[in-house]
């Protein structure tokens, strides 16, 4: 509705001032640490179904054990469509190109302190980063939402790395099923450009307090990230589909159809 509409409107705008000429923000960026392990490096974008994985396995990793097995098996196992899944993937979309973008340009123009130097809206040209992992025979293919890399105060440049969904974003920090995802991308663009990364998740839900939330990397990329990885690595291997680590959630999963272990309504 127009309701809406407005806030996605004044959400883009207070974004992009908050890029393009905040003070805090430059003192806040300049103290990002590169992410890096030496178990991950950049991938040779080996493209295909059946060659890599998506980043989002990291997701069905927190959600449910069994979905993340069946994610790390392209080959055997495909994903059912969920439309209004992929209508809530397309608000993020509609809202970089329409909205977000639109912004940053205009407003470059007007109050920048800082120099916008690359924009890339990953869904429209199809841009993903690659990693490989040690032990793992399949690359992780990494799109987030949109990439902007940023030079502060004519000085210092920094890659803005963004996910933007409906979920609010204190469940986002109280979940965490989005941020080991956020940091691989971090990671992944951080490879790809050489440019230390920070995440921002953006969320488009009026009631969502705060509305985004920046991570800032200050080195490493963690024991939680690598422990996902290395159960990623154990699923890729395994022939035996696993039982869920918790109670799983069935109703919106893509492989409830086919998973012997699924909840029936």
């Amino acid at each position: 509705g127009l309701e809406l509409q407005s806030y996605v409107n004044a959400l883009a705008g207070w974004l992009a001032r908050g890029i393009l000429s905040s003070l805090s923000l430059f003192r806040t960026l300049t103290s990002a640490e590169p992410l890096l392990s030496p178990e991950i490096k950049c991938g040779e974008g080996r493209r295909g179904r059946t060659s890599s994985l998506p980043a989002r396995i990291l997701d069905d990793l927190v959600i449910c054990r069994t979905r993340a097995y069946y994610t790390a098996h392209p080959e055997t196992f495909r994903p059912r469509r969920i439309p209004d899944m992929e209508d809530s993937e397309k608000y993020g979309e509609v809202f970089v190109r329409r909205y977000f973008i639109p912004k940053l340009e205009e407003l470059s123009r007007e109050v920048a302190i800082h120099t916008i130097l690359r924009l890339e809206d990953c869904n429209y040209i199809n841009k993903e980063y690659y990693l490989s992992y040690d032990g793992l025979n399949k690359e992780i293919a990494c799109k987030p939402d949109m990439v902007a890399i940023v030079l502060l105060r004519s000085k210092i440049p920094r890659t803005l790395v963004f996910e933007v969904a409906e979920t609010d974003a204190a469940i986002v920090l109280r979940r965490k099923y989005v941020i080991p995802r956020l940091l691989l991308y971090m990671l992944a663009t951080y490879l790809y450009y050489g440019i230390p990364s920070v995440g921002i998740y953006v969320s488009l839900s009026p009631s969502s307090s705060p509305p985004a939330v920046l991570f800032l990397p200050k080195g490493g990329v963690g024991r939680g990230l690598t422990r996902y990885l290395n159960e990623i690595r154990d699923l890729a291997c395994l022939d035996s589909i696993p039982p869920p680590s918790k109670r799983p959630a069935c109703s919106h999963c893509v492989y409830a159809s086919i998973c012997k272990y699924a909840v029936r309504a």
